[in-house]
């Protein structure tokens, strides 16, 4: 075995044994100093890269200059976006950024912690950046320790909860840390630290967080450094090939633009957040009219009095459900319906209230709820 891959496969064999330590025994009888332990630990780790692998310097180049300008522009953009729809959505008050004491309580083991990972991610592919199986197990190292450290804590007893752990901590530590595998191989530790100790670090120091919710948050903690990763690669193609990297050109190209478009209306679309939103059907109870898969387009429901004939969503023991109203009836001048699906014998058994409907299928799109059905019945079944 290659002395190199020797060397990164006993720092995995370390990584694993502490994020077992971490999860059975720090964190439930440190937990008080479980982050300054894991800063600790990340400052090992630093030091034993540094003596296996030594340590070459972080050169500055025209490449790094001009990923350090995409990043930057990026960011901005990011920012203004975020904190933007805040003004639609509301904001809410950082758990974090209450006080000095506070800030500096959050900030440090976490500066320490992150600075040491880019650090030892530097050290160990700089040692040999075309060994593919060193960048494998690096990557696996940092992903492992990283979602233990992130998900110990979490509720994890639910499908549900797995789901969200997924969505919210493990993909997008895997996405990052791809990016930043990337970005350390082919042009340097800067652009990789930069980008990571703003987008890990700014919730501790700004007072309020746009109220975008956990769907969007997930979209935010994938999509950015999967974002960020399409425009640098273009950079460091240029630069492979010889080619001056042009900004206005290459920065967000035309065919871009309808792409970005499509996937923020689907989004939009999906989160619920706005007055329109898509929900796929799980079932054939609306069946000739809706199929099991397909989606539909719902509009939030208002104050109007609805009519008979018209397709409804409604909650019912936590689950949405569609189906059409085939009677209206007022009782107390209070509005309620009776509804039933079209491939229904008969009617729900209960009396619907006008304040319970969510909202009103405008529109339904064949098929493409295939994939949050599937999901959702995996859950449902605990598979």
């Amino acid at each position: 075995m290659n002395k190199r891959v020797y060397k990164i496969s006993t720092i995995l064999v370390l990584v694993i044994i502490y994020s077992l330590l971490y999860k059975f025994v720090i964190f439930d009888n440190y937990k008080m100093y479980a982050e300054y332990i894991t800063s600790a630990f990340s400052a090992f780790i630093v030091f034993l890269s540094y003596l296996f692998f030594g340590y070459q310097k972080d050169k500055p180049t025209e490449l790094k200059k001009t990923i350090i300008t995409i990043e930057i522009v990026v960011l901005l953009a990011f920012f203004s976006i975020y904190y933007g729809s805040g003004l639609f959505l509301g904001y809410l008050e950082s758990p974090y950024a209450l006080n000095l004491t506070s800030i500096i309580g959050n900030i440090l083991p976490l500066l320490i912690t992150l600075t040491c990972i880019e650090l030892f991610r530097y050290i160990v592919i700089n040692s040999d950046r075309d060994n593919k199986i060193i960048r494998i197990i690096l990557l696996i190292s940092i992903c492992i320790f990283e979602i233990t450290v992130m998900v110990t804590g979490q509720d994890l007893s639910s499908y549900e909860g797995l789901f969200k752990a997924a969505s919210q901590i493990i993909i997008p530590i895997i996405a990052k840390n791809y990016t930043f595998t990337y970005l350390d191989r082919y042009v340097g530790l800067k652009p990789s630290l930069l980008f990571r100790l703003i987008i890990d670090m700014y919730i501790y120091l700004v007072p309020i967080i746009p109220d975008i919710g956990d769907y969007f948050n997930s979209v935010v903690k994938i999509g950015l450094p999967m974002l960020l990763l399409v425009f640098t690669y273009r950079a460091i193609d240029d630069a492979i090939n010889g080619v001056e990297y042009d900004f206005k050109k290459n920065m967000l190209r035309k065919n871009d633009i309808p792409v970005i478009v499509l996937l923020l209306i689907i989004s939009c679309l999906i989160s619920g957040k706005f007055n329109y939103f898509l929900i796929g059907i799980g079932s054939d109870s609306m069946s000739p009219a809706i199929h099991k898969g397909d989606a539909v387009l719902i509009s939030k429901h208002k104050n109007n009095v609805l009519k008979k004939g018209e397709i409804i969503a409604y909650r019912s023991n936590g689950i949405v459900i569609i189906h059409r109203i085939v009677q209206v009836e007022k009782k107390k001048n209070k509005y309620y319906y009776i509804v039933q699906g079209d491939a229904n014998n008969t009617p729900d058994n209960e009396l619907l209230p006008h304040k319970e409907v969510i909202g009103v299928v405008k529109l339904k799109i064949p098929v493409i709820g295939y994939p949050s059905v599937i999901l959702s019945e995996l859950f449902k079944n605990g598979i």
